[in-house]
């Protein structure tokens, strides 16, 4: 069976340097991700970097550090938080994120659309809200796929 929307990823979105790569992919139309799916991406980066500003997308991220570990600095309620490795959901933010690495960078992650993301989540979106929590508290085996994807 030919499936082309598999094949879209190596057309999706590319950035790079010499210390940094960014990768990502939108399920175009048809796809049955589309609906849930705003983006999967991959960021890596080889030499810390100052920081980067991250702002709001109005989306709900499942975050996969398979890297060192980053900084959060935001507004209340939690100013700065470490986000080690593992998995990591993170809800609608109000606000900007600023983030430090401690080193190299390797995430992976998957940008739900925030309205369909109760369908996904099994919880409502305003419980994410302006918060990032271990994925353990979201689906209780995320961090076992984290394991599996920092192994690859």
């Amino acid at each position: 069976m030919d499936v082309p929307w598999l094949w879209q990823w190596s057309a999706g979105l590319v950035r790079t340097s010499p210390y940094f790569e960014a990768r990502g992919y939108s399920p175009s139309k048809g796809h049955p991700l589309h609906p849930y799916v705003r983006s999967i991406f991959r960021a890596r980066a080889w030499q810390a970097y100052r920081n980067e500003t991250i702002l709001p997308t109005g989306s709900v991220d499942i975050l996969f550090n398979l890297g060192e570990p980053l900084r959060i600095l935001r507004e209340l309620p939690t100013p700065e938080m470490v986000f080690g490795r593992g998995a990591w959901v993170t809800g609608i933010s109000e606000t900007y994120v600023t983030t430090e690495p401690v080193g190299q960078v390797d995430l992976l992650g998957v940008s739900l659309h925030a309205e369909a993301c109760t369908s996904i989540l099994r919880l409502p979106a305003h419980e994410l809200a302006n918060r990032c929590v271990e994925g353990t508290e979201v689906f209780a085996d995320l961090s076992a796929l984290a394991e599996r994807l920092s192994e690859m």
